[in-house]
């Protein structure tokens, strides 16, 4: 059985069906650039003399128009401020130090790509005085792996959201570590891996 000829649409039509799917495209489009930006979720563990121990909770990093988001939750830390570095190396496991074994320090230095600790702006072995609260914003003086510190509750939680303005993607910290240490500059408490 033959099918009825369809009508061939007029000018007017077709402008209309063209404008029509060019705005559906611009929407498409328009919600791909809306879409959030890349994030990673880390667990954090203890160290020990024997590597790592309990997790301790985890670690959010956000990509945004305005630096790296980290959103702690974390448990067994002193109340109030405690530093939190990116270390060179991708490793969680003790290291000797100074002729004694110390936990954490297979993840090495903070991570320093622009030398900062190697011109003296940064004290001995990537510790000592960091000038805490302006990591944030710290300009070019602290090495690029020194983030925000985290600050804790009474009970020794920290649910810190702290912004590192310097780092502006995950590409650049995957494939090291994240030291969460107890207080400011106590020693190095907790560990996380960041992927490669």
């Amino acid at each position: 059985m033959a099918h009825p000829a369809r009508p061939i649409p007029s000018t007017a039509r077709l402008a209309a069906l063209v404008l029509a799917l060019g705005s559906a495209t611009a929407l498409a489009s328009g919600a791909r650039a809306a879409e959030p930006l890349p994030s990673l979720q880390i667990p954090v563990y203890e160290v020990t003399a024997n590597g790592t121990g309990m997790r301790l909770g985890s670690l959010r990093f956000s990509q945004t128009n305005r630096g790296l988001v980290v959103q702690a939750e974390v448990r067994g830390l002193l109340p109030g401020r405690n530093s939190m570095h990116i270390h060179q190396f991708r490793s969680c496991d003790p290291a000797v130090e100074k002729g004694r074994l110390v936990p954490g320090a297979g993840a090495g230095p903070h991570w320093d790509p622009t030398g900062v600790m190697a011109h003296g702006g940064h004290g001995n072995h990537g510790h000592g005085s960091h000038g805490h609260g302006a990591h944030a914003t710290g300009g070019n003086t602290l090495p690029l792996g020194d983030l925000p510190d985290l600050i804790a509750a009474a009970d020794g939680v920290s649910t810190s959201v702290v912004v590192a303005t310097r780092l502006s993607s995950l590409s650049q910290i995957g494939g090291r570590s994240v030291i969460v240490h107890r207080g400011v500059d106590g020693p190095k408490f907790a560990c996380g891996l960041l992927p490669r």
